[in-house]
């Protein structure tokens, strides 16, 4: 039987899977010190029927949806909630996580964290795993393990590398040769020509 799977790309995402009926105030304290309280109130069916966020100046507000919070919030603190659920989610399951550009929107220790809970195994007990893609490479040197790090490249056609093939690494910083990452950036030269 294939292992659940959970993808997270845009913010405003439809359902979010929640866990209990408060974000957890260390979770509000770490993403945006601002905000005192987020919980949302169920239906006896135990559907959510509205969020309801105070900030510590005594700013309220209750929405109907999740993604109406964006009025309140920024979308980086919003998808920071969102990953935070994913990520509880996974981990709890064993299951796998997609995450389209895991920096989007984030503080780059926040991503760094997020994908850090995989590598912990006081956290990750029932092998959760999470697949992400990013334009951050800052966020790869963190990684422990090369052989799980792949570099997706286009030319005429999309090609999958291997991080750790030694062609796509500089003998003398083991860092990938940017030159032979084709297609993955911005040509410089283009930019000029703007």
């Amino acid at each position: 039987q294939p292992l659940p799977m959970l993808y997270v790309g845009e913010t405003t995402v439809s359902s979010v899977k929640l866990f209990g009926d408060q974000v957890p105030t260390e979770l509000l304290t770490y993403v945006d010190d601002s905000i005192a309280n987020l919980f949302f109130a169920r239906d006896d069916a135990g559907c959510i029927q509205s969020y309801h966020l105070t900030f510590h100046s005594g700013q309220e507000a209750v929405v109907t949806r999740f993604s109406e919070l964006k009025r309140y919030l920024s979308a980086g603190t919003l998808r920071s909630i969102v990953l935070f659920y994913a990520c509880l989610n996974v981990l709890k399951n064993g299951a796998t996580l997609l995450v389209d550009d895991i920096g989007r929107q984030l503080d780059r220790q926040l991503a760094r964290d997020f994908v850090g809970f995989f590598s912990d195994a006081t956290l990750n007990v029932n092998g959760g795993t999470i697949v992400f893609s990013t334009h951050e490479a800052p966020l790869l040197d963190d990684l422990k393990r090369e052989d799980e790090l792949f570099v997706l490249t286009r030319d005429t056609q999309v090609s999958v590398l291997r991080l750790s093939d030694n062609r796509l690494l500089d003998e003398t910083t083991e860092r990938p040769v940017r030159k032979q990452v084709r297609g993955t950036a911005p040509d410089y030269c283009e930019y000029m020509k703007l």
